[in-house]
Order: C-alpha cells, then sequence, then structure tokens
C-alpha cells in the first residue's frame, strides 16, 4: 500500500495580490514598498507586517494595517485570484490517489478565500494556516504540524511548494 501523502501549497498565484496588498495598504499611510523590497522582507525572508514596522522604527499600529490589508487582499483575491499553471490539473489526478494536505503561510481567512475563489478546498485532508504553528516559513514548523495532522513522518510526505520561502 502506498502510505506517502502529499502536501501542496496553497496553489494559487497569491504573491502578487499580497504584494499589491500591503504595498497599497502601506502607500496609504505614506510609505512607499517597492516590489523588490516586498519579495526580500514578505517572500524570502517570510516577515510579517510587525517585523517590518519595528524594523523600519515606524509609529504604526500594527494590528490595524494587517486589518486593512486583508480587507484588500480579499477585494483582490475575489477579482483576481487563479490556480498557478497545472495545479488543478495535478490536484484532480492526485485526489483518491494520494492524501493531500494545505500548508500555507497565510492566515486562515486569506487562505478561506483563495481556497472558495479557485474551488480547491475540497481536495485537503488537512489545512494547516499561519495560525496552526508559532514559527513560520521558512521554519518548517507548518509542515512539520501537517504530517502530525496525518499521522504520518515527515520522510513519508513529497512537499510540492510555490514560494521561495517555503522551499527555504
Amino acid at each position: 500500500a502506498d502510505v506517502a501523502s502529499r502536501q501542496a501549497e496553497l496553489a494559487a498565484d497569491t504573491e502578487r495580490l499580497h504584494s499589491q496588498a500591503w504595498r497599497r495598504t502601506l502607500a496609504d499611510v505614506g510609505i512607499t514598498v517597492t516590489e523588490a523590497e516586498f519579495t526580500e522582507h514578505w517572500t524570502r525572508r517570510g516577515g510579517g507586517i510587525l517585523d517590518y514596522v519595528e524594523g523600519q522604527a515606524l509609529a504604526l499600529d500594527a494590528d490595524a494595517l494587517r486589518r486593512r490589508k486583508a480587507d484588500l487582499y480579499r477585494a483582490l483575491v475575489e477579482s483576481s485570484a487563479r490556480a498557478m499553471p497545472g495545479a488543478l490539473a495535478l490536484l484532480r489526478a492526485l485526489h483518491g490517489h494520494k492524501r493531500l494536505a494545505l500548508a500555507t503561510s497565510s492566515y486562515l481567512e486569506s487562505a478561506e478565500a483563495v481556497l472558495e475563489r479557485i474551488a480547491i478546498g475540497h481536495f485537503f485532508e488537512v489545512i494547516a494556516t499561519r495560525e496552526s504553528t508559532a514559527r513560520h516559513k521558512p521554519h518548517p514548523d507548518v509542515f512539520l504540524h501537517v504530517a502530525a495532522r496525518l499521522g504520518v513522518s515527515p520522510a513519508e510526505r513529497l512537499v510540492l511548494e510555490d514560494a521561495e520561502k517555503g522551499v527555504l
């Protein structure tokens, strides 16, 4: 019997939407963040808004910024989120043959918006989000959490990753 489980990242092209939402949120309070700065802080290092506000010594409310960004992000998801090329075909091919789980650095609210928009939530036996673990990508905690929830060892999984911080 095949006991391997498969774990897929969100399988949607969401990094560009997160970038647009964060950059617009910060621009609204007078902070310009280039695409390169966004990529370095949020995508490569896996930093969040609190890290950014503290690192830049900004007198801004990180929670208020996060809420504003969440509203912008949801609107962007509803208007333009799409699956990564080949993701739907892969999920359909694996579903029913392999155990599938989702491990994302997104907050649950953001993940749910994408899952609903591209209609892929039903493929996953387990869904783990930013709230599932204390440390986030590039730390392996979310992947280990999913393995534990599936009842398999990390060696029994294959991770398909679409973000650089997850690969790291």
